[in-house]
C-alpha cells in the first residue's frame, strides 16, 4: 500500500523480460529443428531435388517476393530447369 491506502500496481503490464527471452528460445528452437527435420531423410519429401535451404525454410522465398518484388515464380522456373521437372 502507498501513503493513501491504495495499492499501487506496476506501471507495466508486459511479462517479465526473462519470460519473453524464453519463449523466443523455445520459438527459435523449434524452427531449427523443424529446418533439420525438413531436409532430414525422415521427410516424404526428401528425395526431391533441389536446394538445401529452400527445402529448410522460406528464406528463399521471402528474399525473390520481398527483396526482389515478386521474383519467385521467375525463381521455380530457373530451379525446374536446374533440377528437373
Amino acid at each position: 500500500m502507498d501513503s493513501e491506502g491504495v495499492h499501487s500496481q506496476s506501471a507495466s503490464w508486459f511479462p517479465p523480460v526473462g519470460y519473453m527471452l524464453g519463449l523466443a528460445g523455445i520459438w527459435l528452437a523449434y524452427k531449427i529443428l523443424e529446418a533439420i527435420y525438413n531436409i532430414s531423410p525422415f521427410h516424404p519429401l526428401s528425395g526431391i531435388p533441389g536446394p538445401k535451404l529452400a527445402a529448410a525454410t522460406y528464406l528463399p522465398e521471402f528474399y525473390h517476393d520481398v527483396i526482389r518484388f515478386g521474383c519467385y515464380t521467375k525463381e521455380i522456373a530457373r530451379m525446374h530447369k536446374v533440377y528437373g521437372e
